[in-house]
């Protein structure tokens, strides 16, 4: 009897390893959400885990909690509240910080009118936060400190600063700004106690888009220049710019491989989706079927596309091959799609659908299948997505794989014996 409960136990543990394996190895599984519901004139922020019914408030609070913008790290979610108005006066629009688990929330940064719209973006080493609000037909810009509050202003005079961009490499941000009345520059700054700034370039018109390579040693942007449309790309020193392809109609989206290598977007207008190499050398289109174009973006092996299209009240997504080898459409929904991501893991591609007051996020498989409705989001400005969590479960593998492998050592005239060998494999693998 002592045998075969000890068989059965050295058996139990070995199998809850395998689940804690499968779990740490299928991170994309293990996607939090933390989204604001819009209701009643309240909003709370709310924790999701897809593919469950894992629920959790995080905030609870009477005051509209809203815009949940996750770190890299994924140990933070900044936010947006006005919990702290003063109780007669305008409401006041602060943002907040909390663990992943909604512990230790605190207030940071300055104040703004709750009738401006804040917009929140974490560096890269999740050590601080670019944030911005409309105050009277003007944006108010800074840095903050995540450790300490310390606050950084980059307003500049006589300037309206409006699109900005993290490197993706390093804690430098790119940021649009008005210059004159008919000029505009692309700025560069680091977070300091004087955020030291350099201008990278200036241009008598309009620049739009702007987004960074993965590389983080080039910019792409899009300018409206003397009644036509140019896409540019310009090195992270500044120095020649180059223009890469002109056009009567504006760029719908711009997105750069993952390799650096290329650029794709979307001319308005426009039957095809356009692809051009990063030095102007070369130049393709694919899916040239396709029209009504909204946006795309690349698988992380850089094979594929996903382009979303409109044709009358229908939003369809496709899977381009990049070598233009083969389109597949994929998904159908009623009314725009706003955003598209493709997962850092390629197992998922994220997108949202609705209205800008109240959208529908979903994820799918690549191929179409498992679509599943995740989570309404409301003024949210990107995916409420964590980064992958790898769990941190090694250990915990490791101990319970070996304290089921010494059980079922003792029973070695047993069938379901393991020998160290197996162990050390097993131990390997999990590495």
């Amino acid at each position: 009897m002592k045998r075969y409960l000890l068989r059965i136990l050295g058996i139990v543990l070995v199998l809850i390893c395998g689940i804690l394996l499968v779990s740490r190895r299928n991170p994309s599984d293990a996607r939090l959400i933390a989204h604001s519901d819009l209701l009643r004139g309240s909003s709370d922020i709310y924790l999701k885990i897809p593919g469950s019914k894992h629920l959790t408030n995080l905030t609870n609070h009477p005051a509209v909690d809203t815009q949940p913008t996750w770190s890299p790290d994924g140990e933070w979610i900044a936010f947006v509240s006005e919990r702290d108005s003063p109780p007669h006066g305008h409401p006041v629009n602060n943002l907040y910080v909390m663990r992943r688990d909604g512990s230790e929330i605190r207030r940071l940064g300055v104040s703004s009118p709750a009738t401006g719209t804040r917009i929140i973006s974490w560096s890269p080493d999740s050590e601080w936060i670019y944030t911005k609000y409309i105050t009277r037909g003007w944006w108010d810009n800074y840095f903050v400190r995540l450790e300490d509050g310390a606050t950084m202003s980059l307003r500049f005079s006589n300037t309206f600063t409006v699109y900005s961009s993290w490197s993706p490499r390093d804690s430098l941000l790119a940021f649009r700004t008005q210059i004159t009345d008919s000029s505009m520059g692309i700025f560069r700054a680091r977070p300091d106690q004087s955020p030291d700034t350099q201008n990278l370039i200036t241009l008598e018109g309009f620049i739009d888009k702007m987004i960074w390579s993965e590389d983080g040693q080039s910019l792409a942007f899009s300018a409206f220049e003397t009644s036509q449309f140019t896409l540019y790309r310009v090195g992270i020193d500044g120095k020649d710019p180059q223009p890469l392809f002109s056009s009567p109609y504006p760029f719908l989206d711009v997105e750069w491989s993952p390799d650096s290598q290329w650029i794709a977007f979307l001319p308005e207008g426009g039957r095809a989706v356009s692809l051009i190499r990063a030095d102007g050398s070369e130049m393709r289109r694919i899916g040239a079927s396709l029209q009504g174009h909204q946006k795309l973006d690349w698988s992380p092996d850089g094979q594929w596309l996903v382009v979303s299209t409109r044709q009358g009240e229908e939003s369809t997504l496709y899977r381009l091959r990049a070598d233009d080898s083969e389109v597949r459409q994929i998904h159908q929904v009623q009314g725009d799609i706003h955003h598209v991501l493709w997962s850092k893991d390629g197992r998922r591609i994220f997108f949202t659908a609705g209205d800008r007051v109240r959208e529908h996020l979903f994820q799918m498989r690549p191929d179409g299948s498992d679509v599943e409705y995740l989570t309404e989001t409301a003024f949210d400005w990107e995916f409420p997505l964590s980064p992958l969590i790898d769990f941190p479960w090694h250990g915990w593998e490791m101990l319970v794989l070996g304290a089921g492998s010494v059980v079922l050592s003792f029973l070695k005239r047993g069938q379901f014996a393991l020998s160290s060998r197996s162990v050390n494999r097993i131990g390997a693998f999990l590495k």
